[in-house]
């Protein structure tokens, strides 16, 4: 076999091999399971800090700076309770795709429970809000899990995708912290009366 022929066979097998190195490194190395955690503290009591996360209009009003990144990013309730329990909101973004959000539990003002189903792919995961009184407000605790299966394409995402994840956390948590420590702000967005910052009111 020629030299040249020997090249040319190497470059068409090279992208095949690397694809095949790829699965089976995914398979055996990375785990199936993935988990993020991200907590901020607010000075806000946990009543006003709850009703951020467990209402529509909360979700629709902290999950706004996605519209930064992605002008098409909407977030809306469909039919059924519009807090709590039951709760389902629907994504769309053209640049992250949809989504769609349904609460599981919520224990006011301690913790809320809820399940994710990405559109691109069937594969759940779960999320929470814990809320936590404190000295100078309330720390909140937003984390996320899910299980990516055997396909090894999708652990590989999962590990690309988390500092993407973490860093969408965190300006989660800095909106919400804005409006529960600025209710006025909230008041202004969405016409509800405003709810009690730290301290006051007590």
């Amino acid at each position: 076999m020629s030299r040249k022929k020997k090249v040319f066979i190497g470059v068409l097998v090279a992208p095949f091999a690397l694809a095949a190195l790829l699965a089976v490194t995914g398979l055996l190395f990375l785990s199936s399971q993935w988990h993020v955690e991200r907590s901020a503290l607010v000075a806000a009591e946990p009543a006003a800090v709850f009703e951020l996360v467990e209402t529509a209009d909360g979700w629709a009003a902290w999950t706004a700076w996605a519209k930064e990144d992605d002008p098409s990013h909407s977030i809306v309730a469909k039919d059924g309770p519009v807090r709590g329990e039951g709760m389902t909101l629907r994504y769309d973004s053209e640049k992250w795709g949809g989504a769609t959000f349904v609460v599981t539990k919520s224990a006011s003002p301690e913790r809320l429970d809820y399940r994710m189903t990405l559109d691109a792919h069937e594969l759940p995961l779960d999320g929470a809000f814990v809320l936590a009184a404190e000295e100078g407000g309330t720390r909140v605790t937003w984390s996320e899990k899910g299980d990516m299966g055997s396909n090894p394409l999708y652990r590989w995402m999962a590990l690309a995708c988390r500092g993407m994840v973490e860093e969408h956390f965190d300006k989660g948590l800095a909106s919400i912290k804005r409006l529960a420590e600025n209710p006025a702000e909230r008041a202004d967005r969405d016409g509800a009366a405003p709810a009690p910052a730290a301290g006051e009111g007590s």
